[in-house]
């Protein structure tokens, strides 16, 4: 992506991100779909990257999914792993390598490289996509504060969701992100009970469909706090998958839920 596309300014023609505050508005949103593992994955878009990103923006995903590690010299970098082996052909861990050298590496032997944060939040913004973080292992001061900045920069503090409990996480982005709703608010409106008050970090429900039942997901989002289930390959079994994620998004879409997480084989699904 050239330089000046990282300006933090937006392509004419694009719609800017959904707003999480607006998902549970009638009528403000239409379904919204968050692509895990940073995009639509196929044998030359790896997961991670910027191709994967670029093709579920072009395909009008509102929302991409990010892993995030740290390298040597405490620049955000997009990986899922915590070893390169896999993903990179590479013997070590991001946190090895500083950013230059991992921009260097190939992803599953393709044209594509380790693509820093801030490339990623750029293809996002230009697509009018929100961000969901999935911070992969805690970091630095220096590491939260330049994940701080990149969301600032391209606007996403309306937009933007992370799915981590480290306290670091928390205290740096707290007031950029929404976060996973804590045990304790669970269990109160489990038991028809407000949540415990005023929280910041904003909140949201995410997990599994088998870990909610349909009167928790109403009960949650009468309280005006999302609930985003997770449509994973990794959830089921390989002969069942299909029926059983299809089964899935039926109930939850009864339920009244508006917002998932999905690998990108899934997208069918939300056609009908």
């Amino acid at each position: 992506m050239p330089a000046d596309d990282r300006s933090g300014k937006r392509r004419a023609g694009r719609a800017g991100p959904i707003r999480i505050a607006d998902l549970l508005e009638a009528g403000k949103t239409r379904e919204l779909l968050i692509l895990h593992r940073g995009g639509v994955i196929g044998a030359d878009s790896p997961e991670c990257s910027l191709r994967a990103a670029t093709t579920a923006g072009e395909q009008g995903f509102g929302m991409l999914e990010i892993d995030i590690r740290e390298s040597k010299d405490h620049v955000p970098v997009v990986f899922h792993d915590k070893e390169m082996a896999r993903a990179a052909g590479v013997v070590g861990r991001v946190g090895d390598f500083t950013a230059r050298e991992l921009a260097a590496t190939a992803l599953g032997g393709t044209d594509q490289t380790i693509a820093t944060l801030a490339d990623v939040f750029a293809v996002c913004h230009d697509h009018g996509m929100g961000v969901m973080l999935d911070i992969k292992e805690d970091g630095t001061d220096a590491y939260y504060e330049e994940i701080g900045a990149l969301l600032q920069k391209f606007g996403f503090g309306e937009s933007a969701v992370a799915i981590t409990s480290y306290r670091r996480a928390v205290t740096h982005l707290g007031a950029l992100c929404y976060f996973p709703m804590d045990g304790e608010d669970f269990a109160r409106i489990g038991q028809g009970k407000a949540p415990a008050g005023p929280r910041r970090p904003r909140r949201f429900w995410f997990g599994w469909p088998r870990f909610i039942t349909d009167e928790m997901v109403q009960r949650i989002q009468a309280q005006g706090i999302p609930v985003v289930p997770s449509i994973n390959t990794f959830h089921y079994r390989p002969e069942f998958a299909d029926a059983s994620a299809s089964r899935d998004v039926a109930r939850m879409r009864a339920a009244g839920v508006v917002a998932y997480q999905i690998d990108s084989v899934y997208a069918g699904l939300f056609r009908a």
